[in-house]
């Protein structure tokens, strides 16, 4: 299979375009062709690709590419080489990242240590150390990645600098199984691909919407549940939760975990689906007896927020006096849900996961996530394994 790189449009698009080129490689390779060369009309070609660093050989092979042509110069991926990360001394570490500064800022704040744009950083000896790279996909995600995977490949590979990447939101976690178009399943597993080629030495994600993703990285691999910082504040509310619900069979394990932890009953909304593809709630095992009572609904991420607004429609309708939306991951505007908030949703609450719109903020409660990370982070920096091993 011989694939030709030709960049066209605007800046931005040729990120795009250099991503949307590993995904097509990885997603060829499940063919199981003989080999897939990868053609370059150019070398010029490749100065306008990316203003990063990037090692182009090594993230091909990593897609699954045999060869490489850059003009009449072709050479062969069988010998490259991931880029073996680092140990790091303990304790020695630094916070930076560059897409979601105030998160960035907040788990330096609490560390009380100084927090890093990616630039700054390379002014620092980072050598033998720990770099907490807080990354969060913005967007557009495929230039944000792309930007995360060079920046990782800078501190691991030149830098010498074991990176323990922060990704508060995973991308393409949805991508964990094979469903609809074919080859779409495998890109979470290509991003984690790529980022352990470049040198990741370990990452820690907040609630991936298909925890089994984390499965896909061989590094070690760490789990913010985001539970505590929630439900620390649902505990605060002037009108005590009666309920939790989950607004689909999907999330019911979390949201029983969510429950629990409040001692609190939970809910199942469920849903039936017609052949078109829409769906329509048919009612919820435990919501029964919602009349009068305040309830909240948890999910774990939400674009649009109109999963999370039929359900509270849902509920109010049945007698609910009181309706709080929570999800930890607001990939989006929200636009349904604060559409019907006051009608059936009286608050809106969200973790900054990922950075928010500035027109929105002030309609929903926004919590940090940064107190759940640093405690995490101290926990890995403190972690005595010798201690660990005589229990």
């Amino acid at each position: 299979i011989h694939l030709v790189y030709r960049r066209e449009g605007r800046f931005h698009e040729g990120q795009h375009t250099m991503m949307e080129l590993f995904f097509k490689v990885h997603t060829i390779k499940m063919h199981l062709p003989r080999s897939i060369s990868v053609f370059f009309p150019a070398k010029t070609a490749l100065k306008s690709i990316s203003p990063y660093t990037l090692p182009l050989a090594l993230l091909l092979k990593a897609s699954g590419a045999d060869r490489l042509c850059i003009g009449n110069r072709c050479q062969s991926l069988n010998v490259e080489a991931e880029v073996e990360p680092v140990k790091a001394a303990q304790g020695q570490f630094f916070i930076a990242g560059d897409s979601h500064p105030e998160l960035r800022n907040e788990v330096a704040e609490e560390l009380n240590k100084t927090p890093y744009s990616f630039e700054k950083l390379l002014t620092q000896g980072v050598t033998d150390k720990t770099v907490y790279l807080v990354a969060p996909p913005s967007m557009p995600t495929n230039e944000t990645i792309l930007k995360t995977i060079a920046q990782v490949y800078e501190l691991s590979h030149e830098r010498k600098a074991f990176v323990h990447l922060v990704a508060s939101y995973l991308p393409y976690a949805r991508s964990d199984k094979s469903q609809g178009e074919f080859g779409v399943a495998v890109q979470g597993r290509l991003v984690a691909q790529l980022l352990e080629a470049v040198g990741m030495g370990a990452i820690t994600a907040v609630r991936p919407h298909a925890p089994q993703s984390m499965g896909f990285f061989k590094v070690a691999n760490f789990v913010i549940h985001s539970r505590k910082t929630i439900n620390k504040y649902l505990t605060t509310l002037s009108s005590p939760i009666e309920l939790v619900v989950s607004p689909d069979a999907g999330f019911q394990k979390d949201a029983t975990e969510f429950a629990i932890d409040l001692g609190l009953p939970v809910a199942i909304m469920n849903k039936k689906r017609e052949i078109s593809g829409k769906s329509s709630l048919v009612g919820g095992a435990g919501a029964e007896d919602i009349a009068g009572k305040a309830a909240v609904v948890i999910d774990d991420e939400t674009a649009s927020g109109g999963t999370l607004a039929e359900v509270c429609q849902y509920l109010k309708e049945k007698g609910a006096t009181r309706i709080v939306g929570v999800v930890t991951h607001l990939a989006g505007s929200a636009k349904k849900l604060l559409n019907v908030k006051g009608d059936f949703v009286d608050e809106m609450v969200v973790t900054n996961t990922l950075p928010i719109p500035q027109n929105i903020k002030s309609g929903i409660t926004v919590l940090s996530i940064a107190p759940e990370l640093a405690e995490h982070i101290k926990e890995l920096e403190n972690f005595d394994p010798q201690a660990s091993a005589k229990k």
